[in-house]
């Protein structure tokens, strides 16, 4: 059997990294040796109650600093006509995800005369999300305060989450890896 090659062409590109929301950004970065890490920002979650000067603690890091994006927060969800309330629940990647790929198809000049979107495929690799544990949250402080795994100070609990979103029709669609690239498309 005859080996086939195809010729592939990128022809939009985009990206968005800790010091970098754009390829050229990326680029002078990189020429530059710029090192985007930073501490963990407190606003992302208490990083001392994990944190521990020896690499094999259990249930911590040794790790003190991150890359990572500023204002993932920061969505035009109007300009995507995504309801505000569906993104309160939206992990940032499924955002990250719309954005980026809406520059890179800014960037390949596709938004014109004749463009087909129904001629395109969306593929995407997501492997985590955090932001499902944190949307959960409640749900999982309501098991533990019922007893689910053992004995526990249930109002501690329940006063802890207080400030998590609740769960809504659009938490599922919002959180879920697969319904990334089902948004885009």
């Amino acid at each position: 059997m005859k080996d086939r090659q195809t010729d592939i062409a990128v022809v939009g590109m985009a990206c968005r990294f800790a010091g970098a929301n754009s390829v050229e950004e990326f680029w002078e970065n990189a020429l530059q040796g710029v090192q985007s890490f930073s501490s963990f920002p407190q606003n992302r979650w208490n990083h001392d109650l994990f944190q521990s000067d020896r690499s094999r603690a259990i249930d911590k890091t040794y790790v003190k600093k991150g890359a990572f994006i500023d204002d993932v927060d920061k969505f035009p969800a109007m300009e995507f006509g995504i309801a505000p309330k569906r993104v309160e629940v939206m992990d940032p990647q499924h955002r990250l995800a719309l954005e980026v790929t809406r520059d890179a198809i800014q960037d390949a000049s596709l938004f014109r005369d004749g463009f087909d979107a129904k001629k395109m495929g969306t593929f995407l690799g997501v492997v985590t999300s955090e932001y499902r544990n944190l949307t959960t949250a409640r749900s999982q402080a309501t098991l533990i305060a019922g007893g689910g795994l053992g004995e526990v100070n249930a109002q501690a609990i329940s006063d802890s989450v207080k400030n998590a979103i609740p769960i809504s029709a659009f938490t599922m669609p919002g959180t879920l890896l697969n319904m990334n690239a089902a948004n885009i498309a």
